[in-house]
């Protein structure tokens, strides 16, 4: 399918530009097609990132736990290649066992994958494009998304979850989920976003659909990325624009009372 090439790409196109904006990406279980995750401020995913070692440590300490994890990683593996050439120089014939073991590893997971064909009924192509798609997303965990992935649904990349966390007053409160739902003619028609928490914006209705010009069917184009409605998503939430609302009346309060506007938020 052309919209699950595209969205594997893109994934791997997010990963590489740095996009940090949203974070806790799930795959949903049922339809490939739809995203779901976290939004988060461009000024607060440091502090985030920080703040997941450890609430309660000092900046030095994080820094210094930090850097302890990494030189003690970094000795595990000096001694780990220690002991394998010790190995390696004490006995040539445990060349030939691991030569072995690989062997029946490589059996073990042969059998392994025709049993996951007869039971998720994949063809051999539709089973490398899941495991290639299966890497790529897992790779994204590097303080850009967090995946959670089911294996068993892997195919259903195209439904992904997304909670919005923002520290930008006024949805500075908690976290907004949202669900992005990508047709089967993408990139040739746009995703449709919905915000699966309430949330108080002129550009938000009480369905949580949401009024995104950049996915509007006039305006999208299908060489527009993933990570750009990202962007702009993130861009709407913290700037609403009073002037294309899904409700009037919020419009009107935000423009003429934004402290009354900024309290119900």
């Amino acid at each position: 399918m052309a919209a699950t090439r595209r969205l594997q790409k893109e994934l791997g196109d997010i990963r590489n530009s740095g996009v940090k904006s949203f974070r806790d990406i799930q795959v949903d279980e049922t339809n490939i097609l739809t995203w779901q995750g976290l939004i988060v401020p461009w000024y607060n995913i440091i502090n985030m990132s920080i703040n997941m070692i450890n609430k309660e440590l000092t900046m030095e300490q994080k820094i210094d736990a930090i850097l302890k994890t990494v030189m003690e990683t970094k000795n595990d593996i000096a001694d780990m290649k220690s002991e394998m050439n010790e190995i390696k120089e004490k006995n040539q014939m445990l060349k030939k066992k691991i030569e072995d073991m690989e062997n029946k590893i490589d059996n073990i997971e042969k059998q392994q994958k025709a049993i996951d064909l007869i039971f998720y009924g994949l063809t051999e192509t539709e089973y490398d494009t899941i495991e290639k798609t299966e890497k790529k997303i897992l790779s994204i965990v590097n303080n850009i998304m967090e995946i959670k992935l089911d294996r068993a649904n892997i195919t259903n990349i195209l439904r992904m979850v997304y909670n919005s966390i923002n520290d930008s007053p006024p949805y500075n409160k908690g976290a907004f989920k949202i669900e992005i739902n990508f047709p089967a003619e993408y990139p040739f028609k746009p995703p449709k976003i919905n915000f699966k928490t309430k949330i108080y914006h002129p550009n938000i209705d009480e369905k949580g659909q949401v009024c995104l010009p950049i996915i509007s069917a006039e305006n999208w184009k299908p060489a527009t990325k993933t990570d750009q409605v990202i962007q702009a998503l993130v861009a709407l939430v913290n700037e609403p624009e009073p002037e294309h609302p899904l409700r009037a009346d919020l419009a009107e309060e935000y423009l003429k009372d934004k402290k009354k506007f900024t309290k119900k938020c």
